[in-house]
Order: C-alpha cells, then sequence, then structure tokens
C-alpha cells in the first residue's frame, strides 16, 4: 500500500514524463507499470484529485444475508439445502455468515463433524 503522497509524486512524474511508466518505476522503483496506469486513469476521472480507494462492494446486501441465516435456522440448519434453495451464497460464505452472527453456533456443526467425542474405549 502506498500513501497518498507517495502515488501523487508517482502520477506527476507519470505526467512529467509523457505518459511513460517505465522511467517513473525505474527512478522511485514503485509501483509496476500497471498499477500506475490505473492511478493516472483514476486522477483524471476524479477531476486532477489524488484518492485511495480500498476494499471492494459487497456481493451480498445485508437483507440477503440475513435472509440466508433465517432460512439457514429455520429450515433444518442445512448449509446445503439452504445454498440449493436460494441459489446463494457458496456454502464457505454462508457458514462465515453463520459463525459471525451466531453466538453459540458450534463451528463442528458447520463442518459435519459430530457434536460428541467418544474416547477409543468407549468405540
Amino acid at each position: 500500500m502506498y500513501s497518498l503522497k507517495q502515488r501523487k509524486k508517482a502520477i506527476m512524474l507519470y505526467i512529467k514524463y509523457g505518459l511513460k511508466a517505465a522511467p517513473v518505476v525505474r527512478e522511485l522503483g514503485y509501483p509496476n507499470r500497471h498499477s500506475l496506469r490505473k492511478w493516472y486513469e483514476d486522477y483524471i476521472s476524479n477531476n486532477n484529485k489524488v484518492i485511495i480507494q480500498y476494499g471492494r462492494k459487497n456481493k451480498y446486501s445485508n437483507q440477503q444475508r440475513k435472509q440466508a441465516i433465517h432460512f439457514y435456522l429455520t429450515h433444518g440448519k442445512n448449509i446445503s439445502y439452504t445454498v440449493r434453495t436460494l441459489g446463494y451464497p457458496c456454502r464457505s460464505v454462508l457458514s462465515n455468515w453463520i459463525c459471525e452472527d451466531i453466538k453459540d453456533h458450534h463451528p463442528s456443526i458447520l463442518k459435519g463433524r459430530n457434536q460428541v467425542q467418544y474416547s477409543q474405549e468407549d468405540k
């Protein structure tokens, strides 16, 4: 991750060198040419302002998340059935949602493991 100051310096050099990435990367040692071009495009599209955008937009809304967890809880606590019926999300995303949102939910339930552990003698 580069600071706002570092990005601005790289963009200004990129403009100074006639939009040629190689001399900028050679002089500064950062970023690669693809990142530099992306930074420049963001700079131009934001009215010549250097900005830093982190993260990405969630694929599923909070409403969809709540609906999936509610369906899971009210229809037998079966992840495969929930994913198959609703059509979203994948099993791993749903199990992460369940672990994050439901405090008393044991993760072994999501992995298909037995909750009762027997010793070798009892087996």
